[in-house]
């Protein structure tokens, strides 16, 4: 029998990321797992204005300094400030947290995050 460790427990097992009201968006250890990047210090956000998605992925070495976003760790994923992403691309920052559907890229290792289908998360 081939066994492995169960290792999906709490939020980083979800299929989601999280938009905070402090404007940090939570993406899940497994998807950041996923792209090479639980121990990152750095990201790139990238935005697709016609459909309404963000991409994170990991610095490559021509990106310049000011398009890496300092992250956090937590337990159970990462954390990147995205509130000048929103501002610039006139999303609303919201005052409850959102849950937003997340996945992996099939094509590139990045996580994708759709941010027409925002569902408050009930307290």
């Amino acid at each position: 029998m081939a066994f492995e460790v169960f290792s999906a427990y709490g939020a980083g097992a979800r299929d989601a990321a999280t938009l905070r009201a402090s404007g940090y968006l939570f993406i899940p250890r497994a998807m950041m797992q996923a792209i090479g990047g639980v121990s990152t210090k750095h990201v790139v956000l990238m935005f697709d204005k016609e459909n309404n998605q963000l991409a994170i992925r990991l610095p490559e070495e021509q990106d310049p300094e000011y398009a890496r976003r300092e992250v956090a760790h937590e337990k159970s994923g990462t954390v990147v400030n995205v509130i000048p992403l929103l501002r610039t691309y006139k999303l609303e920052q919201p005052q409850k947290k959102l849950k937003l559907p997340a996945k992996v890229s099939d094509e590139a290792p990045w996580v994708l995050v759709d941010m027409n289908e925002a569902k408050e998360i009930p307290f």
